[in-house]
């Protein structure tokens, strides 16, 4: 067996994953709120280290809220380097343990991830009568609330059928 002629060619433009990395940064508007009809615009700024394909897209890649990337939703994409745009999707639910990354695609490179925090807005399911009118030192019935992802409540008086204005009552924070 001889070999009688060999040639070689140049790399052909690959690149060796191990020799690129992504740093993601810190994830520009979080904590984010979401509500079952809207997301929420986020930005996402990385930077690259090493080679990457010209063909190579940058993608965003949303944990669940346990930070598994198993299925991540994509947020958004790029082409070049700097900041990928997306939308956190209308009905993500709220959590803490929620991550972001970016994701090159040639080669295949994960960056590091950031934590982020999502948020849903307090929804107030039962209130007492909104037109309640009671006089000055007549007894009234209790005022109640019940609400869903409340943090807090505070009570306020108001002499005009408005939700705006009013006077703060000290030590009325429960429902």
């Amino acid at each position: 067996f001889q070999i009688r002629s060999l040639a070689l060619t140049a790399n052909q433009g690959l690149v060796p994953a191990s020799s690129s990395t992504i740093t993601t940064g810190a994830v520009i508007g979080s904590p984010f709120c979401i509500t079952p009809s809207s997301g929420a615009a986020v930005q996402m700024p990385y930077s690259v280290t090493g080679d990457f394909e010209d063909d190579n897209v940058f993608t965003a890649q949303l944990s669940n809220a346990s930070g598994s990337f198993a299925t991540p939703i994509i947020l958004g994409t790029a082409t070049g380097v700097g900041e990928v745009y997306g939308t956190i999707p209308a009905g993500t639910v709220q959590g803490t343990g929620y991550k972001i990354r970016v994701v090159a695609s040639s080669p295949n490179v994960v960056g590091n991830s950031v934590g982020v925090v999502i948020n849903n807005p307090a929804t107030i399911s039962a209130q007492s009568t909104p037109a309640a009118t009671y006089c000055v030192g007549a007894s009234s019935t209790n005022l109640t609330v019940t609400a869903s992802n409340a943090i807090s409540y505070q009570w306020y008086r108001n002499t005009t059928n408005s939700n705006n204005g009013g006077s703060l009552i000290n030590g009325a924070n429960t429902s």
